[in-house]
């Protein structure tokens, strides 16, 4: 079996030419964003971003000898796409999409594309295209694709190819660094190493650059670009130049990427946080349903996002009485502590029979509400011991057992009337 694995983040699709069968998507991400392109680059990506989206694509060269429009909609774990293009040759077609991806635990996805291809004037034919990717950390993806599988070439511009590679997020979501290794097969095999940098330079605005070397002829540089990126409420657009020893590139796109970003404020925001069902650690992976429940790793980072818009002065969060450890309780305390640290607000609103555990995380709110039915059933935190010698001395039952240590305090309760001194220190 061949194991692709692909960057978190690869460069804003470095091609020596406009591609017939993929468009030009600079404001897509491999493994990690979710933006609308995601499915014509790494179809595994659409599974891991749970937004919908949608977008539009104009890529030519700066002779206009080739163009290629494309439109794109969908959502957590499917995409469709519709694309139109003509090449120097007068040639044109239509190519229609669909793209599908499963999440599965352990920040692994898998996806794929069927490709319809509908030329003009040539036979009508198939393809696909294969990705994986994986997220052990937030700030580090693996993954890869291999795309143009199973169908012809076009003219020479759809030969299939294959990229593997790595990415980091060194500052989060302020920078990420991603390198590429790609494989274009085909009569003429070639190989690229791809190199690319994405900066958010403030808050709804986003700088991009990228670079394509040639490694079958070293120091040769194959393809060079850079764009920009700005976001209203949500809805963006942006603009991408390449060129090098290829025609020059052009494309616009419009379209969702960043759904919380907006460069000019528009008046201030609350975020908004459910906590009345405790969050899962990965959502249940079901045949037919989907489990649309954020997990805990989004809850974390939702919190985090707070912290890091400027339009977003504070977070609403409602609990009640969901079954949760004090591990988990103790961390979203630390997460309001620092969401309250940065001049945010945290409101909480208790609703059911909220417990001690509960009443103790929304203590650390601004203001604590609470609806006027509910039971606030706060006990305070206690613990019982139960022991067991004195009925066993009155049927003559001694009991036995071997202890490693005196921390080991579970066979107390058949041996001793009280607990020990080190069992106490465990509880206290």
């Amino acid at each position: 079996m061949f194991i692709f694995l692909t960057a978190l983040y690869t460069p804003a699709q470095a091609q020596p030419v406009l591609e017939a069968d993929h468009p030009l998507v600079p404001a897509a991400a491999v493994a990690a964003e979710g933006g609308p392109g995601t499915l014509w680059v790494n179809p595994a990506s659409i599974g891991l971003d749970r937004d919908a989206r949608f977008g539009g694509y104009l890529s030519a060269p700066l002779d206009g000898t080739s163009q290629s429009l494309a439109l794109t909609a969908g959502a957590e774990g499917f995409g469709l796409g519709l694309q139109r293009t003509e090449s120097a040759s007068d040639e044109r077609a239509w190519i229609v999409d669909y793209a599908s991806s499963l999440a599965l635990p352990g920040g692994w996805a898998l996806g794929g594309l069927l490709r319809w291809n509908l030329p003009e004037n040539a036979p009508n034919h198939v393809g696909y295209d294969a990705g994986v990717s994986w997220r052990p950390l937030p700030w580090l993806g693996f993954g890869a694709v291999a795309q143009n599988l199973g169908g012809p070439e076009a003219e020479g511009l759809a030969a299939s190819r294959s990229t593997v590679g790595v990415a980091f997020r060194p500052m989060g979501r302020r920078l990420v660094v991603g390198v590429d290794a790609r494989r274009i097969h085909g009569s003429e095999p070639s190989d690229q190493l791809l190199a690319n940098a994405r900066v958010r330079a403030a808050e709804g605005l986003y700088l991009r650059t990228g670079i394509a070397l040639d490694a079958t002829s070293p120091g040769h540089l194959a393809h060079a670009g850079a764009g920009l990126e700005v976001f209203f409420g949500g809805m963006g657009g942006g603009y991408h130049y390449g060129g090098a020893s290829s025609p020059d590139l052009h494309t616009l796109w419009l379209g969702s990427d960043e759904p919380h970003e907006s460069l000019v404020k528009t008046g201030h925001s609350y975020g908004r946080l459910d906590l009345t069902e405790a969050p899962p650690y990965q959502r249940t992976q079901m045949l037919f349903l989907r489990d649309t429940r954020s997990n805990w790793f989004e809850v974390m980072r939702m919190l985090e996002e707070v912290t890091e818009s400027s339009h977003i002065t504070g977070v609403l969060i409602t609990m009640g009485n969901a079954p949760m450890s004090w591990a988990l309780h103790e961390e979203i305390q630390a997460r309001i502590q620092h969401v309250r640290a940065s001049g945010r607000k945290v409101v909480v609103y208790l609703q059911g029979s909220p417990s001690t555990a509960t009443y103790a995380t929304a203590a650390g709110a601004v203001v604590v509400w609470m609806h006027p039915a509910s039971n606030l059933d706060v006990t305070g935190i206690r613990a019982a011991f139960t022991h067991f010698r004195g009925a066993l001395d009155l049927l003559g039952v001694e009991p036995e057992y071997v202890r490693r240590s005196e921390y080991k305090s579970g066979p107390e309760q058949f041996d001793r009337h009280e607990p020990s001194e080190p069992a106490l220190a465990q509880i206290n």
